[in-house]
């Protein structure tokens, strides 16, 4: 016969439960364990402002604290770069493999050693060797076309993700990574060759548009194509708008024409309350 007993836990933690049995002569007895957990979920605020003296934020309502789960932690930083030491842990344990990934996981390793000695933060010990192969590896991606597959057996280049490294890729000489000029050199020329597709299709006009931005990056801007692009704007999806926007200021193109795009692109934007959209 199945008996039931009505408990109550108190609090959280690890119960121990010790069930006696007795009948005339026979006794026995058992011993559970069980994980007495709460179905509460913790809340991370961000909050930013400026002050000369004194200031103080309200944490809302607080009937519902419990004093057996949980904390309050406070981190206050000059800027809101505060907690980058965990996003960098992240970082060097990122375990996924496709270029594209790959070079996500580069770009912002970068520049993490600077900071980290400006905003006082232990870096993972090995980071810089973990930098050098990951350059090592979305080179080894490389085709003879000069363009990148997004895998190391891809039949192909691709042309979005072959952009993306390359752009990567200079950055990460630019701070000091080994990244032989060859490489770069036969990247622009892929990207250059799917420029002269000139096609009119919302997909390879967004692309070329991240093409000229990149190559203008680079100190190799195409003029010629970018006026081109400036001309199918409107066919653009937003994004691809606001990257050709970029390389024609990076390489100081016609006033008139950033100008026009600014504005554009301005028309776009939706406030509410302090977000921008």
């Amino acid at each position: 016969v199945e008996v039931r007993f009505p408990m109550l836990a108190k609090q959280a933690g690890r119960a121990k439960l010790t069930f006696d049995a007795r009948a005339e002569k026979e006794w026995d007895a058992v011993e559970v364990e069980r994980e007495v957990e709460i179905p509460t979920v913790m809340e991370a605020v961000a909050l930013y402002g400026q002050t000369e003296r004194a200031s103080g934020e309200q944490l809302g309502s607080l009937d519902q604290i419990r004093r057996d789960v949980g904390s309050l932690n406070v981190s206050m930083s000059s800027s809101a770069l505060v907690g980058l030491d965990a996003g960098a842990e992240q970082l060097v344990e990122y375990p996924y493999g496709c270029t594209e990934q790959l070079s996500s996981r580069l770009l912002p390793l970068l520049p993490l050693r600077e900071l980290a000695q400006d905003y006082h933060f232990a870096l993972p010990k090995n980071t810089s060797a973990i930098i050098e192969k990951t350059v090592a590896d979305v080179l080894g991606r490389q085709r003879g076309d000069g363009g990148f597959g997004m895998w190391p057996d891809s039949p192909e280049s691709s042309p979005w993700v072959s952009t993306y490294a390359l752009w990567v890729l200079h950055h990460a000489k630019l701070r000091g990574a080994h990244v032989p000029p060859r490489a770069l050199e036969q990247a622009k020329a892929f990207t250059r060759r799917y420029l002269e597709e000139s096609r009119e299709d919302e997909l390879w006009l967004a692309t070329a548009a991240f093409v000229v931005d990149v190559l203008a990056e680079v100190g190799a801007p195409d003029t010629g194509y970018m006026s081109r692009l400036y001309e199918s704007r409107k066919k653009m999806p937003l994004f691809g708008q606001a990257l050709l926007l970029h390389a024609l200021a990076t390489s100081k193109q016609k006033a008139e024409m950033v100008d026009k795009m600014t504005s554009e692109i301005e028309g776009q934007l939706r406030i509410d309350g302090n977000s921008a959209y």
